[in-house]
């Protein structure tokens, strides 16, 4: 899967009706080497996050080791 499709997979999990079960796939997704992958994947907990009617709570670890990376 190249890095086009792995981006466009995790904008997908973003609309899955039961958000919790995909939480652990987008948090590792932005560890992918891809930028847009790792963009996408924040971008999705980010919607699920402030979701009204399912609201998910997103481990707040990794995207503090991603935000203090150097890329």
């Amino acid at each position: 899967m190249d890095e086009g499709e792995r981006a466009l997979a995790v904008q997908v999990l973003a609309y899955v009706s039961d958000k919790k079960s995909v939480v652990n796939d987008l948090v590792w997704a932005m560890s992918d080497p891809a930028s847009e992958v790792r963009n996408n994947a924040i971008r999705a907990l980010m919607v699920m996050a402030e979701a009204k009617s399912q609201p998910v709570r997103i481990p707040f670890g990794p995207l503090v080791q991603l935000l203090m990376s150097e890329e």
